[in-house]
């Protein structure tokens, strides 16, 4: 191809495909964990014991949604070398695979891996699928998969294949089970970003504004960790442990200060779940899916 001395955004959009980054590690301890629970609102009623044993004690429960912020690698789609335009990527879906419970210290280790990307018209942007592994280093074993789904919508039209046509699950039968209520602080986004993800579009009003947002969002990965903290709670009858996978997709944003309603249909070793902003009726999460470990 000829060199027309103008640089060129999108062409290899594709050849992101396998692209692996150098490892991460964060040594870690219970400080870490506690701030992590604190960014989830975990903590906003003082008095509540299931609350504060994520928080304070001598042991701190950990919730396996953590597994998504340790030895986070920051925001890697930034990278000019990739050439997606991050002001315009949104976060589709996440799905995470727990094979240990998330120790309250310890050093872990990710890796990060496109696995695909799909051309889904330049009018409708690039999908984008990654994987992350989490390894605990002193035993070399995989505490968790984290697997995702973005949509970089300026980054579309670079002639690549076509995204595959995804089967929605069928909606849950009849009303939930369950329905968790949690109002989100005006600061939440705020607490959650020291967790690892300093994407300003959860900070900065400018930004969120030029992505086409009002203010900044919530993280989608808070709300999944909302979601987790519910059923924990509720179906799982405190215990962490018991949370084998979940995963949701994002349909709508929450704005920090909001009040979430988890919506929960419990069928033994599979939960299904969505969540839906109070305020403005708009469902933020669908096709949530957890499994579980149940004690016979």
């Amino acid at each position: 191809m000829a060199d027309s001395g103008v640089a060129c955004a999108v062409p290899e959009m594709e050849l992101l495909k396998g692209k692996t980054f150098p490892p991460v590690s964060q040594t870690y301890g219970e400080r870490d964990c506690i701030l992590y629970a604190l960014g989830l609102g975990i903590g906003n009623d003082p008095c509540n014991v299931e609350q504060l044993r994520f928080v304070q004690g001598s042991r701190i429960s950990v919730l396996p949604t953590m597994a998504a912020v340790l030895a986070s690698p920051g925001e890697w789609m930034r990278d000019p070398s990739l050439g997606i335009k991050w002001e315009r990527l949104v976060a589709l879906s996440h799905h995470l695979d727990i094979f240990r419970p998330i120790p309250s210290a310890g050093t872990v280790h990710s890796l990060v891996k496109i696995t695909d990307v799909f051309d889904r018209g330049q009018a409708r942007g690039a999908l984008i699928r990654w994987q992350r592994e989490l390894i605990d280093t002193s035993t070399q074993e995989c505490l968790a998969i984290l697997s995702g789904q973005a949509l970089a919508r300026d980054n579309g039209g670079f002639g690549g294949r076509a995204a595959p046509v995804v089967v929605r699950d069928t909606e849950p039968d009849g009303p939930p089970q369950i329905r968790f209520r949690w109002t989100t602080l005006e600061m939440q986004a705020l607490l959650y970003r020291l967790s690892g993800d300093l994407n300003p579009l959860h900070s900065d009003p400018g930004v969120a504004k030029a992505a086409g947002f009002e203010k900044p969002i919530l993280h989608g990965l808070c709300s999944l960790g909302v979601a987790c903290f519910a059923i924990v709670s509720t179906v799982c009858q405190g215990d962490t442990a018991a949370i084998k996978q979940i995963s949701a997709r994002y349909t709508g944003v929450v704005y920090p200060g909001e009040t979430l309603e988890v919506q929960i249909w419990n069928d033994g070793p599979n939960v299904r779940f969505r969540c839906r902003v109070e305020e403005r009726d708009s469902v933020v999460l669908n096709g949530g899916t957890v499994q579980r470990l149940v004690l016979q």
